[in-house]
């Protein structure tokens, strides 16, 4: 089961790059703002978002240890560790579920709430359309509706994107502010950062970092989108008040499914002051180019090193606690027994393997009753040795591990919890690794194998 070491290298790496990338940008963030380079902001998140997702530290690991890096060990199993790794998952999947479970709610009341909506008067339809053709979206991609149950004109939908109006009425120009306003969400492709970000959080719960990315995400599409419709509404001054005009006074409950034209009291004052930072900011392409260069080097500096960190942590925990679990079974003697295959009850299979260096392989089998679980042929040379340590589960149940060359023959012992053998090789042949179970239950099976 060396999956759950892995899904939890993926895990913490990910998460490692991921807040490394969102740190640099939430230091860079107040400057580029002053500055007036208030959308990079908001590209510089979709950069980190992919940081979140991507495992380039990880794979950069992988390949460090197939150069032979942290003795060819990192990621590979004891039964301390995998013990270890089964509660760890277990809590992370725990939050990951109810967090899960929360955006399925989520998006449960959002199709009520869509059964329920109407289409807007003919006059509104008409000035909609019209914005639409202004901004380039094609008609009838993005619907206009009506909700009894809206505080707030807002956007909401991926699939089925939708500028949903409150029922009440408002003047010429308020709808064209907020149409504006709404349809420039979906130009910049808003919800899916929301959506995004929501996946991260699920997945990443138990970061910090994922949650302040989230409240960030939508802070700046926010920002986004007053700045590109401040030009079309006559001035920040005059934007600001038609949103103050014709906003509610209650707060309105986010969703990552949905965006609103404002969603706190607080909101509209950071809105107004983030604007005039970014009017008034003085552009500096050159100096701000190169500190971003910089925090990026340092940034990635500061990764490489954790990674370096977190893979001799590994390394030393592997040592350790494989020599606690190994210890007890080193005086046993193993009898060999050679015979030609298996009994005709018994079933063969062939079981997956992971080659981690050139002369070392994992298993990770699970063995069912009367079945014979075999590997891929490797190749050993007369006077060589194939090394065989596997550990058996439950230990109570003895089983047979061994090789079989070309012609069919076996070389096996037998034993149960932890098995280590060493089998010399007295003909150049193509050799498979073999775990053969005669238990009435399976059994699972984690260890190694190499050719030395």
């Amino acid at each position: 089961m060396d999956w759950m070491i892995k899904l939890i290298g993926i895990l913490i790496t990910v998460a490692l790059t991921g807040s490394a990338a969102f740190l640099v940008w939430y230091l860079w963030s107040p400057i580029l703002r002053r500055w007036g380079y208030g959308r990079w902001r908001r590209t510089g998140l979709w950069a980190v978002a992919l940081l979140y997702m991507l495992p380039v530290v990880y794979m950069g690991m992988l390949w460090d240890v197939e150069q032979g890096r942290w003795g060819g060990i990192l990621f590979l199993p004891t039964l301390t560790i995998l013990n270890a790794a089964r509660w760890i998952l277990l809590i992370w999947g725990i939050g990951a579920g109810v967090l899960a479970c929360r955006l399925i709610v989520s998006l449960i009341a959002q199709y009520k709430s869509c059964q329920k909506q109407i289409p807007c008067e003919l006059e509104v339809q008409e000035l909609f359309g019209g914005i639409c053709r202004e901004l380039g979206i094609k008609p009838g991609t993005v619907a206009l509706v009506r909700d009894y149950s809206a505080k707030v004109p807002g956007f909401m939908g991926i699939l089925h994107p939708r500028v949903v109006l409150p029922v009440q009425e408002f003047t010429q120009e308020q709808l064209r502010v907020i149409l504006l306003h709404e349809l420039t969400h979906y130009k910049q492709g808003d919800m899916y950062l929301l959506m995004f970000s929501a996946l991260l959080q699920t997945v990443q719960w138990f970061h910090p970092f994922i949650w302040l990315f989230g409240r960030e995400a939508r802070r700046c599409s926010e920002y986004a989108c007053d700045e590109k419709v401040c030009g079309k509404a006559g001035g920040r001054k005059r934007y600001f008040d038609i949103i103050f005009e014709v906003m509610c006074t209650s707060d309105v409950q986010k969703s990552a499914f949905s965006m609103h034209m404002m969603e706190d009291k607080n909101e509209l004052v950071r809105r107004k002051k983030y604007m005039k930072d970014v009017e008034t900011g003085k552009k500096k392409p050159a100096v701000c180019l190169a500190l971003s260069v910089m925090l990026v080097m340092g940034c990635s500096a500061t990764v490489l090193a954790a990674a370096d960190g977190m893979g001799d942590q590994y390394q030393k925990w592997y040592r350790e606690t494989v020599i606690e679990t190994e210890e007890p079974y080193e005086p046993i003697v193993y009898e060999e027994f050679t015979d030609h295959g298996p009994a005709e009850n018994i079933k063969v299979e062939t079981g997956e393997t992971n080659q981690v260096t050139r002369s070392m392989t994992t298993i990770s089998w699970s063995v069912g009753s009367n079945t014979l679980k075999k590997s891929s042929g490797v190749s050993a040379k007369k006077g060589q040795t194939i090394t065989i340590s596997v550990t058996v589960d439950p230990d109570t149940k003895s089983v047979k591990v061994g090789i079989i060359d070309s012609s069919g023959n076996r070389r096996y012992v037998t034993g149960k919890g932890t098995i280590s053998y060493d089998f010399e090789i007295k003909s150049t042949d193509t050799y498979k690794i073999f775990v053969e179970n005669t238990n009435s239950s399976s059994v699972e099976v984690e260890g190694y194998y190499s050719v030395k």
